[in-house]
């Protein structure tokens, strides 16, 4: 219930997919990827990016997780006196429910997600940038194409 959005802490990579993305593709992957990411299943972003050996994400997401152990346990004055949960149980609830009943999880959770949006933001623009780039670059072939298509016709 530490890591929102499952490995890596994603979900806050999700929401500026969704909400910030200028590549097409990354507006695609965050619409995929969301349902996943609220119940902390993050294969969809792991291998849709793909994160594996990628230079752009390899910091933040091995330094989010970390992070987000380390608020959590210095917040923590006592350990959590809730119950086991699935590690599916969506954010917020399981907050809740992993502190016995107690909203200071949900809140801790609302911290985490705010560290998390904080850590990804730089690398997700840059990712963005770069897959924005790419996408008017083979777009310009094709729409030269078809105007000299609509000329020849």
């Amino acid at each position: 219930w530490i890591a929102p959005g499952g490995t890596g802490a994603l979900l806050g990579l999700v929401i500026f997919m969704l909400l910030r993305s200028r590549s097409q593709q990354m507006k695609q992957l965050g619409k995929i990827a969301a349902p996943g990411a609220l119940f902390n299943i993050s294969e969809p972003m792991v291998f849709g990016i793909p994160l594996v050996m990628n230079p752009y994400f390899f910091l933040p997401f091995i330094l989010t997780p970390v992070l987000l152990v380390i608020v959590s346990y210095t917040a923590m004055v006592a350990p959590p006196a809730g119950i086991a949960l699935p590690f599916t149980t969506p954010i917020f609830i399981s907050g809740y429910l992993a502190t016995g009943g107690h909203i200071s999880g949900t809140v801790l959770q609302v911290v985490n997600l705010a560290i998390s949006l904080v850590v990804y933001y730089p690398f997700f623009r840059a990712w963005d940038r770069l897959k924005a780039k790419e996408e008017h670059a083979s777009a310009q072939p094709q729409a030269s194409a078809a105007i000299a298509d609509a000329d020849r016709a």
